[in-house]
């Protein structure tokens, strides 16, 4: 989150990359901008809203110091992907006011899947008040984020990511969220410091698990080993102090090892989004007295057994 005065101090250019029917459609006029630039050729030199659409390859020529980005467009992670991490990059939603005003409907999702708007239509649905989450593997705090759709919709939380490069900007744009810079693993490791390997490249596949590591490395991707210090889900959830109503976990093979030795019975969460691939997971969470409520291609979306049924 960054204050719509802060952007407009911080940076000497601000440029919007969007400039089809979302911008088109949100923009209320409230904020300097410089320029827009879009993917769409046919738009280029065309002016909207009184800016000139520029190509991306206009931003090259910009200081990545005193250059904000701000994305305004469904297209984000393709974006993303384009700039590649120069500049530093905005979604319309984290500006405070909002500029753009739209509001945050569950159908829009961050998560790679739009998990967080399958958790958040079932939510609606069936009255399952999200308050507080915990999400494990945070990672970026708006770029395929599962939990930030609900911190926009004041909800508040506990991220655990054990990347230190993502935790100043997950302090800076989460403030009313706690940030844990530490790996998550079970009982028997909490306290201790567990290898940690990281992908060069793709942040978002960074995992402590060897096997996991091992099979990236007869991909060809190259890794870095790091020491991390690790702690249980049940420490979390008794540091954290709030009642979660929903957890997220994203740790790249390591989920059954986070939740094989987790308190069920003391801590009522109503709602998990798993990474998927380990049945052992499935098995447990099944198990534990939870339904399989969605599924995704990366995902398992489990709900306490009892809370989507219909309710007349």
């Amino acid at each position: 989150m960054i204050g719509l005065k802060e952007i407009q101090e911080n940076y000497e250019k601000i440029v919007v990359w969007g400039a089809g029917g979302t911008f088109e459609n949100s923009f209320s006029g409230n904020m300097r901008i410089d320029y827009l630039v879009d993917s769409d050729r046919k738009k280029w030199g065309q002016v909207i809203s009184g800016l000139r659409v520029e190509s991306p390859q206009t931003i090259l020529s910009e200081d990545p110091k005193k250059t904000a980005i701000v994305i305004c467009s469904n297209y984000w992670k393709e974006i993303i992907a384009e700039i590649k991490g120069t500049f530093d990059v905005y979604m319309d939603v984290m500006i405070q006011p909002n500029p753009f005003q739209r509001n945050v409907m569950y159908k829009s999702g961050f998560s790679l899947f739009a998990e967080d708007a399958l958790v958040k239509g079932i939510s609606d649905r069936y009255h399952i008040d999200i308050l507080h989450y915990v999400d494990i593997g945070a990672n970026h705090p708006y770029f395929g984020n599962a939990s930030v759709l609900f911190y926009l919709n004041g909800a508040t939380g506990c991220l655990v990511e054990p990347n230190e490069e993502h935790i100043a900007l997950l302090k800076k744009s989460r403030p009313n969220d706690i940030v844990i810079n530490k790996g998550i693993s079970n009982e028997a490791n909490d306290g201790k410091s567990l290898i940690y390997y990281m992908v060069k490249g793709i942040d978002t596949i960074n995992t402590f698990s060897k096997d996991v590591a091992e099979n990236y490395g007869k991909k060809g991707l190259q890794l870095e080993e790091k020491k991390i210090e690790v702690i249980c889900l049940n420490t979390v959830m008794e540091e954290y102090g709030e009642k979660v109503n929903y957890i997220s976990i994203d740790v790249e093979g390591g989920e059954f090892e986070i939740l094989k030795d987790f308190d069920f019975k003391k801590y009522d969460v109503e709602i998990f989004n798993i990474e998927k691939g380990d049945d052992r997971c499935n098995q447990l969470i099944l198990n534990e007295g939870y339904e399989k409520a969605g599924e995704t291609p990366s995902n398992w979306i489990f709900v306490k057994k009892g809370l989507i049924h219909e309710k007349y």
